[in-house]
């Protein structure tokens, strides 16, 4: 058992912000507590070193590939495991910039096509109508 910290009282709230996904980094800057206490408090549910990645929205991207694995990885980060790549992440509003864990779907790629070819009227592309 550690000896009790200065820091004891504020454990619970350390956690959460962990678990919430703020890294390491963030909550010590936000707290002004260092790094190790805050490690030493979530050493139980640190992620692993590839999940532990900071999930932000793209600052102004329009970049479909970033925005969706940024989606990709979130999903694979909130369910806890990792998404075969038969299953698509589908963004319900249809802005792939909007990476919100409500507007976000994991459902079956040949699912995934039949909606969006639905959506497309019928067109198998996104090329113009000739």
């Amino acid at each position: 058992m550690p000896p009790k910290s200065k820091y004891a009282d504020r454990r619970e709230e350390i956690r959460l912000l962990y678990q919430a996904g703020s890294s390491v980094k963030q909550i010590a800057r936000q707290l002004g507590i260092g790094r190790g206490v805050i490690q030493w408090f979530c050493k139980d549910i640190m992620r692993p070193g590839w999940i532990a990645i900071r999930m932000r929205r793209p600052r102004t991207s329009r970049q479909p590939s970033a925005c969706r694995v940024a989606a990709r990885t979130l999903m694979k980060r909130l369910l806890g495991r990792d998404l075969p790549r038969r299953l698509h992440v589908h963004h319900v509003d249809g802005d792939y910039t909007n990476n919100d864990p409500s507007n976000l779907q994991v459902i079956d790629a040949a699912d995934h096509n039949r909606l969006h070819l639905a959506q497309r009227g019928g067109r198998r592309s996104h090329a113009a109508k000739a």
